[in-house]
């Protein structure tokens, strides 16, 4: 069963997925700990985008 978080945060990525934008998500501990593969992440998502 999803708690309420994660329905409102599905609900919201639907929203800017509409809206043509891409969601990644990162806690805290992977930014904090793993900030180049982090990077990597993003810079690929947005790579994939142009």
């Amino acid at each position: 069963m999803e708690s309420d978080k994660e329905q409102k945060d599905a609900q919201r990525d639907i929203y800017l997925k509409n809206k043509g934008l891409c969601v990644l998500r990162f806690n805290n501990l992977q930014v904090l700990q793993e900030l180049d593969s982090v990077m990597e992440v993003i810079y690929l998502a947005v790579k994939e985008r142009i």
